[in-house]
């Protein structure tokens, strides 16, 4: 009998064993994958290199804001920057650039040019251009790309295995230089005296605004790395 009752509480015990716990039921399992699956990067500018009308400019970011989304085919990027210049001079003989403002939102990572023409009630893409026109005169002012000839095309590369992006930028801008131009001149003031003329010689130093129309084109890269 003793026997019996053994075998009978070992076969129970083994069917209580086997059996999961209710509370385990209906309960999904955490399942953490090996390696980073973070798919969104966030770039920082590394080099700045900016050629107008084929000479060298030194600008720098004075803000920017970068991301990419690299778990697409063709990753996408959101890439709104401010540029300003290290060397701007306020008197020149040629039109110039102070600053650069650029926003292009999801845009794919391709050695495809873009064209930055702003839609009217579409602030996704756009890019804006601060002009020094002077010549001992200060006649700054702003240029839209996609106004008039002025235009501006963007593409990427990217170089995964050496973690970096490089964005090239082209533009064709057309404005007027302003200067003053300085010209002696002489006027005389004939006066009356008991019937007598008096002529008094007078010279004079004249300011005239000129404008002439001018060009201007820039051959940007920046460098991203992350």
């Amino acid at each position: 009998m003793d026997t019996l009752k053994l075998i009978v509480i070992s076969f129970i015990f083994i069917l209580l064993w086997s059996c999961s716990s209710p509370m385990d039921l209906d309960t999904p399992k955490e399942r953490k994958l090996l390696g980073n699956q973070n798919s969104k990067i966030y770039p920082t500018i590394n080099t700045i290199l900016l050629e107008e009308n084929g000479i060298a400019r030194e600008f720098f970011a004075k803000n920017y804001s970068i991301s990419v989304d690299t778990s697409k085919e063709i990753p996408l990027i959101w890439f709104n920057i401010s540029l300003a210049s290290n060397d701007n001079i306020k008197s020149t003989e040629r039109i110039s650039i102070n600053s650069i403002e650029l926003r292009v939102d999801s845009t794919q990572i391709s050695g495809q040019p873009m064209k930055i023409i702003p839609q009217p009630g579409y602030n996704v893409c756009w890019a804006k251009f601060s002009i020094n026109r002077g010549l001992n005169i200060k006649s700054d002012t702003t240029i839209n790309s996609g106004e008039d000839k002025n235009i501006t095309e963007l593409s990427f590369s990217y170089n995964k295995p050496k973690k970096e992006i490089w964005a090239y930028l082209y533009s064709k801008i057309y404005d007027y230089k302003v200067w003053k131009e300085q010209k002696d001149t002489v006027v005389y003031d004939t006066t009356w005296v008991g019937g007598v003329p008096n002529i008094k010689e007078i010279r004079l130093r004249l300011e005239e605004i000129r404008t002439k129309q001018d060009s201007l084109f820039l051959n940007t890269k920046i460098q991203l790395k992350y």
